[in-house]
Protein backbone atom coordinates (compact mmCIF):
# COMPACT_ATOMS: atom_id res chain seq x y z
CA UNK A 1 0.00 0.00 0.00
CA UNK A 2 1.62 3.81 -0.97
CA UNK A 3 0.08 6.34 0.36
CA UNK A 4 -2.14 8.24 -2.33
CA UNK A 5 -2.74 11.91 -1.86
CA UNK A 6 -4.80 12.69 -5.21
CA UNK A 7 -5.30 11.26 -8.99
CA UNK A 8 -3.55 13.06 -11.69
CA UNK A 9 -4.39 10.34 -14.46
CA UNK A 10 -6.62 7.48 -15.57
CA UNK A 11 -3.88 5.17 -14.51
CA UNK A 12 -3.97 6.37 -11.09
CA UNK A 13 -7.78 6.45 -11.11
CA UNK A 14 -7.42 3.07 -12.03
CA UNK A 15 -5.46 2.26 -9.52
CA UNK A 16 -7.27 3.91 -6.95
CA UNK A 17 -10.76 2.16 -8.36
CA UNK A 18 -8.82 -1.69 -7.84
CA UNK A 19 -7.33 -0.79 -4.16
CA UNK A 20 -10.59 0.65 -3.14
CA UNK A 21 -13.08 -2.62 -5.02
CA UNK A 22 -11.22 -4.70 -2.73
CA UNK A 23 -12.74 -2.99 0.01
CA UNK A 24 -15.98 -3.81 -1.18
CA UNK A 25 -15.66 -7.44 -0.53
CA UNK A 26 -14.31 -6.88 3.13
CA UNK A 27 -15.77 -3.55 3.80
CA UNK A 28 -13.20 -2.35 7.04
CA UNK A 29 -14.50 -0.47 10.10
CA UNK A 30 -14.62 3.23 10.55
CA UNK A 31 -11.88 4.71 12.51
CA UNK A 32 -9.77 2.02 12.16
CA UNK A 33 -6.38 2.33 9.59
CA UNK A 34 -8.18 0.62 6.67
CA UNK A 35 -11.65 2.35 7.31
CA UNK A 36 -9.84 5.42 7.34
CA UNK A 37 -8.02 4.52 3.84
CA UNK A 38 -11.21 3.45 2.56
CA UNK A 39 -12.87 6.90 3.34
CA UNK A 40 -9.92 8.55 1.40
CA UNK A 41 -10.00 6.34 -1.40
CA UNK A 42 -13.20 6.65 -2.24
CA UNK A 43 -12.75 10.83 -1.63
CA UNK A 44 -10.21 10.68 -4.24
CA UNK A 45 -12.44 8.87 -6.55
CA UNK A 46 -15.40 11.05 -6.14
CA UNK A 47 -13.01 14.17 -6.55
CA UNK A 48 -11.66 12.77 -9.43
CA UNK A 49 -14.99 12.04 -11.13
CA UNK A 50 -16.87 15.21 -10.50
CA UNK A 51 -13.49 16.98 -12.15
CA UNK A 52 -13.04 15.02 -15.35
CA UNK A 53 -16.36 14.03 -16.04
CA UNK A 54 -18.06 16.76 -15.14
CA UNK A 55 -15.20 18.94 -17.48
CA UNK A 56 -16.49 16.34 -20.20
CA UNK A 57 -19.59 17.02 -19.78
CA UNK A 58 -19.41 20.67 -20.32
CA UNK A 59 -16.98 20.31 -22.91
CA UNK A 60 -19.46 18.34 -24.81
CA UNK A 61 -22.15 20.91 -24.07
CA UNK A 62 -20.05 23.65 -25.73
CA UNK A 63 -19.34 21.72 -29.32
CA UNK A 64 -23.01 21.16 -30.11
Amino acid sequence: MHTVTSIHSKQDYEDVLREASSYFENEPEPGFVEGQRFEMLMSLIEDYEVSEFDSASAHKAAQT
